[in-house]
């Protein structure tokens, strides 16, 4: 109940970079970068990295990047 349709873009760039911007959510996306005690509101597109938590409404995940093996 706590997350809106849509509430946040989470992207990944050519170059491999994971990006989240919040879609004008009433509840809001924040971020908890790694070994950091508070999140803060992503006001603008953020960068995430692995270790980072990110939050939607009262949904947290914590952001596990894992490196791609190209298929043969």
């Amino acid at each position: 109940d706590s997350v809106s349709t849509p509430h946040a873009l989470v992207m990944v760039t050519a170059d491999s970079v994971l990006r989240i911007q919040d879609l004008m959510s009433e509840r809001g996306v924040f971020v908890r970068q790694a070994g950091a005690d508070t999140y803060q509101r992503a006001a603008e597109i953020v960068e995430i990295k692995t270790g980072d938590w990110i939050r939607f409404g009262d949904v947290e995940y914590l952001v596990c990047l894992v490196a791609h093996v190209g298929v043969k």
